[in-house]
């Protein structure tokens, strides 16, 4: 049995998705950013040691087991939930660029949106962005039916009425393109980047005026089969047939169009016979410059029906496969999502300052890992009075109690305690009583804290720390270096954040990230489904 995951369930999977982030009432998603401890050192072509800090290095790629899944939620340091206006339906920016090939947007070909290289020949995804506007490519070729490359007119060089019709327009330079206007660009969204963009959607006078400017339009014809040297001009008559929706919506037929009579071809139509039987058939350029040619619109669905003479008998060739390339019956760009590689979702949140409080900035704080994490679990033993929120202080905060949740456990010691400020790479605690080995994240010596994580890491382990009120701590380095430093414990305390609750949806593991507490950190996650 042969089956597919169709590019529909992609982008309802998308959608249900963006949807339980925006009104859901059940899920809450939390970005997550953490990771303090560094990545291993990795060598070269040539053997030579690469540190996480050289420009050579790359993080280690996620894999999607479930000891790293675990530790992605032990490495947290802090979380911020996902609202409804920080996720977005997006797509790749494909900016317009003169010498290039653009692919022709095929029904038939799964991968015209794909940039893709055909006999070593660069060919660029079937639509493009220009002039904070999406347009697709409904024609490449030249009068000679050749592909060509893109010249100097862009796709906004068509006129003004680009901005306000979505009728295709050909460039006037003879470059042989024709785009067709889709929508716009959200330029004032949070995902406006070089790399993804979201899009609006039709309102209005405009949304009524597309079913009338691309609905159902034939385009263009792929011929797959045209029936052999048999087949010629003088014994083939051509049609082009389908159906429409009347008045009340029901399918009725739909006029047929003659492509070629058995006498003389259409008037609207070139027809190319050749050694393959039928070559190809395109659309006739029209008088006047600059307009495209004379598209037959308002087909639900199109088929070409071929006849071929024998002698006295006509009959309907069954060998020959032409396929008439056809826009949506409501118009393109009607339901941009349907037009549109629309199979990511977008998620931007700001990580502003020190998150009221729950996230360390400066310089002794680097982050590896940037995740999404669902129904993570507040602690219920933690209450706003005393959890690290700036509330209470600032009640113009920018993120309330259950908005951001700090993750990481720590260790108190006494008052009055003079705790060094340990800084470069990855510090280790010890606690002697219990043999506890784990991650200094960041000494606080305002509050005589101790900041820690533990992971899978075999530096470290997953013994408790004692929360008794005595207890020995000394900080090494991981080559061993110690101080000679001991510090009493009062124990260890869990944070907002009840930890290993909630599911990874997605992490990235990235180079060292530096925060600064007077900086506002744009995180941008692109979900690909």
């Amino acid at each position: 049995m042969a089956a597919i995951i169709t590019s529909e369930f992609r982008k309802n999977s998308r959608q249900i998705f963006i949807n339980d982030i925006k009104t859901s009432t059940v899920d809450d998603y939390f970005i997550g950013l953490g990771k303090t401890d560094s990545w291993p050192d990795t060598a070269d072509a040539e053997g030579n040691q690469v540190t996480e800090y050289s420009r050579q290095f790359s993080a280690p790629v996620p894999t999607d087991t479930v000891i790293n899944k675990t530790d992605v939620l032990k490495n947290l340091m802090v979380l911020v939930k996902t609202k409804a206006a920080e996720v977005f339906n997006v797509i790749p920016r494909n900016n317009w660029s003169f010498n290039r090939i653009y692919k022709l947007y095929d029904p038939t070909d799964p991968r015209c949106f794909d940039y893709e290289t055909i006999d070593g020949v660069a060919h660029y995804p079937c639509y493009v962005t220009s002039n904070d506007r999406i347009y697709i490519c409904l024609s490449n070729t030249d009068s000679n039916g050749e592909i060509v490359e893109s010249t100097t007119a862009i796709p906004s060089g068509v006129g003004a009425t680009q901005t306000s019709s979505h009728s295709p327009a050909k460039l006037g330079n003879g470059e042989g393109y024709i785009w067709a206007y889709v929508t716009a660009l959200d330029e004032d969204s949070k995902f406006y980047t070089d790399q993804f963009v979201n899009y609006t959607y039709p309102t209005g006078d405009l949304y009524t005026d597309i079913k009338s400017d691309t609905g159902g339009l034939v385009y263009g014809f792929k011929v797959i089969n045209g029936g052999g040297a048999t087949i010629t001009t003088l014994n083939t008559a051509i049609k082009l047939v389908g159906t429409t929706r009347d008045g009340n919506g029901d399918i009725v037929p739909k006029t047929d169009v003659d492509i070629k009579s058995a006498e003389e071809p259409n008037t609207d139509f070139n027809v190319v016979f050749g050694a393959n039987g039928i070559e190809s058939i395109t659309y006739k350029e029209p008088v006047t410059t600059g307009n495209p040619p004379l598209w037959k619109t308002d087909f639900l669905s199109a088929s070409v029906l071929v006849e071929v003479t024998d002698g006295a008998t006509e009959t309907i060739s069954e060998t020959i496969e032409i396929v008439p390339y056809v826009l949506p019956y409501e118009g393109l760009g009607r339901y941009p999502d349907n037009d549109l590689p629309s199979f990511y979702a977008g998620i931007a949140v700001d990580f502003i300052g020190e998150v009221d409080g729950e996230a360390p900035t400066g310089y002794t704080v680097d982050l590896r890992q940037i995740s999404l994490v669902k129904n993570p679990t507040r602690n219920p033993l933690v209450t706003q009075a005393n959890d690290n929120d700036d509330d209470a202080a600032n009640p113009d905060g920018f993120y309330t109690h259950d908005e951001a949740y700090d993750a990481l456990k720590y260790i108190t010691l006494p008052p009055t305690t003079l705790v060094k400020d340990y800084i470069g790479r990855d510090f280790i605690i010890e606690q002697k009583e219990t043999g506890a080995r784990a991650w200094l994240d960041y000494a606080d010596n305002i509050n005589e804290r101790l900041y820690y994580h533990q992971n899978s890491s075999p530096l470290v382990n997953f013994k408790k720390f004692s929360n008794e009120e005595t207890g020995s701590i000394k900080i090494t380095s991981i080559a061993g270096f110690w101080d000679g430093i001991t510090y009493q414990s009062n124990g260890a305390t869990n944070p907002e954040y009840l930890p290993e609750t909630g599911e990874v949806i997605f992490y990235e593991n990235r180079k060292p990230i530096n925060r600064n507490y007077n900086q506002t950190d744009e995180v941008k996650l692109v979900i690909q489904f």
